[in-house]
This record gives C-alpha cells, sequence and structure tokens, in this order.
C-alpha cells in the first residue's frame, strides 16, 4: 500500500509539473520573443542613427570621390612617460583622406584651405598622441588615428568631409 501511495504522489507530482511547463510555454515564451524583437529593432534604429552621424568611411568611398591630403613634413608627437620613466617619441607621416562630393569639401578641403590651417591639424595631432605611452601608442595605432580623426573632425565643426586620417612610416623611439 505504501508503494502505491508513493507512485501516486509521484504522479501527481509530474502532471503539476508538466502543468506549470505547459503554462510557462505559453504564457512566458511569447513575451519574451515580444521583447527580443522590441530590443532588436531599438538596437538596429540604434545602428542606423549611429552610422547616419558618422558620415561615411573611405571604405564606402569610391577613388574618384578621395581627396588625400599630406601633412608636409613628419610629426615627432611627445608621448607620455611610460612604466620605465623615460621619455618617448613617435615618429610619422600623415594623410588625411577627404570626400571630394561633400558639401564642405571646397570650402575646407582644397589644398590651399588645408596648408593654410595645417599647423592648427598638426596642434590637435600633437595633443592627441602625447594623451598615451608608448605602450598604448604602440598596441593600437589604429585607436590613436581614430582619435586624431574624431580631434580633426571637431576642428571643423563636426563636419563629415573629412573620412580618414592614417598614419604612416611610424616609428617609436
Amino acid at each position: 500500500m505504501k508503494k502505491s501511495l508513493i507512485n501516486i504522489i509521484t504522479l501527481a507530482v509530474g502532471v503539476a509539473n508538466m502543468v506549470l511547463m505547459i503554462v510557462l510555454v505559453f504564457a512566458i515564451v511569447p513575451a519574451m520573443n515580444n521583447t527580443n524583437n522590441l530590443i532588436t529593432k531599438i538596437c538596429s534604429a540604434i545602428e542606423l542613427e549611429l552610422s547616419n552621424s558618422s558620415g561615411i568611411g573611405v571604405e564606402d568611398l569610391p577613388i574618384e570621390n578621395l581627396a588625400v591630403y599630406n601633412i608636409s613634413e613628419k610629426i615627432q608627437g611627445n608621448l607620455q612617460n611610460g612604466v620605465d620613466g623615460k621619455p618617448h617619441y613617435m615618429i610619422f607621416n600623415v594623410t588625411i583622406s577627404m570626400n571630394s562630393k561633400h558639401e564642405d569639401y571646397n570650402t575646407y578641403g582644397t589644398a590651399e584651405a588645408m596648408l593654410e590651417r595645417e599647423g592648427l591639424i598638426r596642434s590637435r595631432i600633437y595633443k592627441v598622441v602625447a594623451e598615451h605611452t608608448l605602450e598604448e601608442a604602440q598596441n593600437n595605432v589604429a585607436g590613436l588615428e581614430d582619435e586624431v580623426l574624431a580631434s580633426i573632425k571637431q576642428l571643423y565643426n563636426n563636419s563629415n568631409f573629412i573620412v580618414d586620417v592614417s598614419f604612416t612610416d611610424y616609428i617609436f623611439q
């Protein structure tokens, strides 16, 4: 008799578990799917907004719409003292890529206009480079280029006619 009673209790608990699982599947899962869809829509809206605010990148431009300005002399930027306590430098050339079809290009992007503002651009580059140590600069040159790009864009009232800044022939000392 005791075995029968235990079997009946086990069967009742199993049935109750099954009922609760069915409630869980039909009540909670659809709500979670709706929440997931809402989050996906929000994320896609944010991505669209970010891509529109930052403009197009150098990869998106046809080569005929790409104008390039090379800073005339190599830049020797002072880096912060690292863990060794010694002064370090980064020596490099800078190339600025611009969208020649952008409305601000004729105002700011011509060779004469860029040459006129080269001192301001160089100053921005020095400031950004000086915020980093040797180790940071060596390990993340692309991040350094992005920071310089953002700083130069800020100089031009956040205009998106400048699409890329690249360092070439860089040497760390």
